[in-house]
């Protein structure tokens, strides 16, 4: 009962780590959304310098088509920042699941031989015991028929 306790707090504790590991995941997720907010907020103040440029110089069409492009090229950077996080996120709780699989395997194993080796004990001991009895029963046989 000793190695069941033992294999549930392993389990309990391997399961703590791979909520850790999941709220380590949710932090860097929400980290990124506050980058994501970030870059929209630096793009509308960009939006506005852009405004007021355009009010003081009247802007050429060339300079706002680069407008347009930057935008494009950051939205695209951020997309594919975006998904590279996912991916690697992704990859990372694979190796964690992994990880914990084989640990568990491992400890399963371990406690099956445990338990192999006490139920052969107790086997044998059985036998040993029924031996005996049937040794006793024949005895007690040859005496009740020799009187």
């Amino acid at each position: 009962m000793q190695w069941f306790s033992v294999y549930i707090s392993d389990v309990e504790l391997a399961m703590q780590w791979f909520s850790v590991c999941i709220s380590d995941v949710e932090l860097a997720m929400q980290w990124f959304s506050v980058c994501i907010s970030d870059v929209e907020l630096a793009m509308q103040w960009f939006s506005v310098c852009i405004s007021d440029v355009e009010l003081a110089m009247q802007m050429t069409e060339t300079e706002v088509q680069r407008e347009r492009e930057l935008r494009s090229q950051l939205a695209r950077q951020a997309a594919a920042h975006s998904d590279h996080v996912k991916e690697v996120l992704r990859v990372r709780q694979h190796e964690l699941r992994t990880a914990f699989d084989v640990r568990l395997a491992s400890l399963v194993d371990r406690e099956r031989a445990v338990l192999q080796q006490k139920v052969a004990g107790w086997t044998g001991r059985m036998l040993g015991i029924d031996k005996a009895l049937a040794g006793l029963l024949l005895i007690l046989y040859f005496i009740c028929r020799l009187e």
